[in-house]
């Protein structure tokens, strides 16, 4: 059995084995480097990820409280720039309340480690506690499978878990608790979840179950993905010899739809130029 003493569970980990539990395998247990790109065009791609990541400092620096004058000062990106103007209209009430950007949240389940990493929580005279997401993908998930997503379960789940470390508090009831996805492309269909004791529960059950079955395994026992279709985007799809071509970027996200699936390593590549 695989020693996961040392290993920190994280809502993208966990969704990379329920998409593919050899993914799971070669990029988080073995951190098995190959040269594959993920998709194409990778020019696209990589231009893609460094305006999503920019918009999320962005978001993350409006929260900080500094001046927005400063802040669109950076903005280069006509794209950014109508994402960074519909984000204030969204954003700005939340200034007025508790609010943490980037919050970071760890909790130990049966010594196992899980963390996440809120882009921002908000809570309101303690007793609401509001998770939001920002997402820049080009397409927008319909809510069943926003609803599915391994973020939305174990996001609220660590909340509700580590109620009392935060002042004043001795536990979070998950009714207290919310999840918003806003998405940067679709500014005025934000997505809100409303999380309960019965999900509560499920979730805990189904993660310390997924887990325990994770920790059982042996190298060499994770199972490649009966859903080929994923395989067109991930990098090790020639090793599994699940073929050769990337799938088209325009394609990632209606197949998949969350940001955090895209890891392509570009250093080995080689330089891309635009």
């Amino acid at each position: 059995m695989i020693n996961l003493n040392q290993f920190i569970f994280s809502a993208y980990k966990l969704q990379d084995y329920l998409d593919c539990e050899r993914q799971f395998e070669l990029k988080h247990i073995l951190k098995q480097s190959w040269p594959a790109i993920q998709s194409e065009p990778v020019q696209l791609l990589e231009q893609q990820m460094q305006i999503g990541e920019q918009f999320h400092l962005l978001a993350q620096q409006f929260f900080a409280n500094i001046p927005e004058a400063l802040i669109e000062k950076q903005i280069e990106h006509d794209q950014l720039a109508n994402w960074w103007k519909e984000f204030i209209n969204f954003s700005r009430v939340y200034l007025t309340e508790t609010h943490f950007a980037e919050y970071k949240i760890r909790y130990k389940l049966n010594d196992l480690r899980l963390t996440a990493i809120y882009d921002l929580l908000v809570i309101k005279n303690n007793k609401k506690y509001t998770i939001i997401d920002w997402k820049t993908n080009k397409n927008k998930a319909k809510i069943h499978q926003i609803k599915q997503t391994f973020q939305s379960r174990l996001y609220p789940l660590l909340l509700a878990l580590n109620g009392e470390n935060f002042p004043d508090t001795k536990r979070i009831d998950p009714e207290q608790i919310e999840m918003i996805y806003w998405f940067a492309n679709f500014p005025d269909q934000p997505e809100i979840i409303q999380y309960s004791s019965y999900q509560f529960q499920e979730d805990l059950e189904f993660i310390q179950s997924l887990i325990n079955k994770i920790s059982l395994k042996n190298i060499g026992e994770f199972l490649k993905t009966d859903h080929t279709q994923l395989c067109n985007f991930c990098k090790y799809r020639s090793l599994c010899e699940r073929g050769i071509s990337a799938g088209l970027v325009d394609e990632l996200d209606e197949e998949i739809w969350q940001e955090q699936i895209i890891d392509i390593d570009f250093s080995q590549i080689g330089e891309i130029e635009f």
